[in-house]
């Protein structure tokens, strides 16, 4: 995460010094501070509140992402503890009745390491789910807005610098949370593929019964889901990019007939 706390200092720099650099009277225009005694204070309380809600925004995403990193770093210690069950019982056993009991015993275990995956997956999701629909539904509204100004913005200017800075930061935390959400698909998905590789079948009825449970338990892999709506995955991260894509596009296209429409009229 060090290239999104760079960005993010990058980013507040910009916003809070292009004024200076460009000479604006304040980062956000206010007519009646722009000259006069109050100028410089409320300059300095400007880039105060810039800075101060750039780094909260930054701390409630690294805390939601870190969460839902926790499901998938689970899913991925239950694969290797799935795959490595002959290993891993070899160790403790002493004769082969023992090995039978160890082995059902451990995968009892690795059954209730799952079911509580699962809980931890919905409350998860219960607990980000208004967080996860609104940061996809704004960061959307985000990039098409700063790819509208980038538009109409002189290129290789420091606005322009500015504005594409943010839209950089907007669309790499967008791909965070669809990145650590696709983590958790995929690593759910694995479930199965670390039951059938496992030597299953040099085992008793018992423990291959224990190993089908959970591998139809496992066969709907888990999501992280926005409103029960917006799923984390790497699919929501193409499915917004062609979104945004598309509006640019038709908002070019409406730009140009009304431009062709206007031309007319005034020369008449």
């Amino acid at each position: 995460m060090s290239f999104y706390e760079i960005g993010l200092l990058g980013c507040v720099f910009l916003y809070s010094f292009i004024p200076i650099l460009e000479h604006k009277s304040l980062p956000s225009d206010f007519p009646f501070f722009n000259e006069g005694l109050f100028h410089y204070p409320f300059y300095i309380f400007e880039v105060s509140a810039i800075s101060i809600s750039a780094f909260i925004n930054m701390s409630l995403d690294l805390l939601a992402l870190g969460i839902i990193y926790i499901a998938a770093i689970q899913l991925s210690i239950l694969n290797k503890k799935l795959q490595d069950i002959d290993k891993n019982i070899k160790r403790r056993s002493q004769s082969c009745n023992d090995v039978e009991n160890l082995t059902l015993i451990y995968l009892n275990n690795c059954c209730q390491h799952y079911v509580d995956i699962e809980k931890y997956i919905y409350l998860t999701t219960e607990l980000l789910s208004i967080h996860i629909f609104a940061n996809i539904g704004g960061y959307v509204i985000a990039l098409f807005n700063s790819a509208l100004q980038l538009m109409e913005l002189t290129p290789f200017s420091l606005q322009a610098l500015g504005i594409f800075t943010y839209a950089v930061m907007v669309l790499f935390q967008s791909a965070a949370y669809c990145w650590f959400g696709n983590e958790v698909y995929i690593e759910s998905m694995e479930i199965n593929n670390s039951c059938y590789n496992s030597e299953w079948y040099n085992h008793g009825q018992d423990v291959r019964r224990t190993m089908l449970i959970l591998t139809e338990r496992a066969k709907k892999p888990f999501e992280i889901k926005g409103c029960r709506y917006v799923v984390l995955s790497f699919d929501t991260l193409i499915a917004n990019a062609n979104h945004r894509n598309v509006n640019i596009i038709t908002y070019e296209q409406g730009t140009n007939v009304l431009n062709g429409i206007s031309l007319p009229l005034k020369m008449m």
